[in-house]
């Protein structure tokens, strides 16, 4: 009899430990449901007008430093170059992730940027054309929870099957207070090594949505390091179609 009665409490403990760590598991965030919802978060406005502030830092030291106009609508971005003067005229347009075109008013045409660059750095930038054109991770990669800290979600992002990307892996970290992604590290495709580093800070809130309003990317092959501020952004401001044609690349800007 005493026997059957401590057979039982174990049975019945063995089925509340398992009840309790099911429970547990079960209340574990999905990767790529937290992926998805940080894409969602960043992309949460219908358009965007902002200055972008560029400032490419040299192994050296030396600085230099670029303004640009930006218009945002979708996966739609036209990049206008204000400063420096030598530079003031060019122009970017971005239809999509494999659709971007560029203007050198020096040429007086419009160029299509091949496929097969989109691995290689943004005009100087420590930013690839792919990283720039991305505005949804989650079309890309599938993502897997790695670790869960204080402060972060840790996500490791592996390309989706057929899907051609320049990283063979890039680990994220999202802020698990506000949901915006705070750092990238970029695995390369050929040696699998960290390369590049990428970090977003200065916070704000804008129309209830929180966004990161200044963006440092170190190359850890070359030391090189690339800082970005947004500057005077205007959210949901009606940007017009007509803005993202060849005909507005060409377009002086006041």
């Amino acid at each position: 009899m005493r026997s059957a009665i401590k057979y039982l409490i174990v049975f019945a403990s063995m089925a509340v430990m398992a009840s309790v760590t099911g429970a547990v598991f079960a209340e574990q965030p999905d990767g790529d449901e937290l992926l998805i919802k940080a894409d969602d978060l960043a992309n949460a406005f219908e358009d965007l007008h902002f200055n972008m502030d560029m400032t490419l830092i040299g192994t050296d030291g030396i600085e230099k430093r670029r303004l640009m106009k930006v218009w945002q609508k979708g996966k739609m971005r036209m990049v206008k170059f204000l400063e420096p003067a030598s530079e003031r005229g060019m122009s970017v347009l971005i239809l999509d992730e494999y659709s971007v075109f560029i203007y050198l008013p020096a040429y007086g045409k419009v160029r299509r940027v091949a496929s097969h660059v989109r691995n290689q750095n943004f005009l100087g930038a420590d930013l690839s054309y792919e990283d720039f054109t991305t505005t949804r991770l989650s079309d890309f990669y599938h993502a897997k929870l790695i670790e869960t800290t204080d402060e972060h979600f840790v996500l490791e992002l592996t390309p989706k099957p057929g899907v051609a990307v320049s990283y063979s892996k890039v680990v994220i970290k999202i802020h698990r207070g506000d949901g915006t992604i705070r750092q990238l590290d970029y695995y390369d495709n050929i040696k699998k090594e960290l390369i590049k580093v990428e970090e977003r800070s200065n916070v704000t809130v804008v129309q209830g949505h929180p966004a990161p309003r200044k963006i440092t990317v170190t190359d850890l092959r070359t030391g090189h390091q690339t800082v970005i501020e947004l500057i005077g952004s205007k959210y949901n401001s009606g940007v017009e179609d007509s803005i993202f044609t060849q005909r507005y690349m060409k377009r002086p800007e006041r």
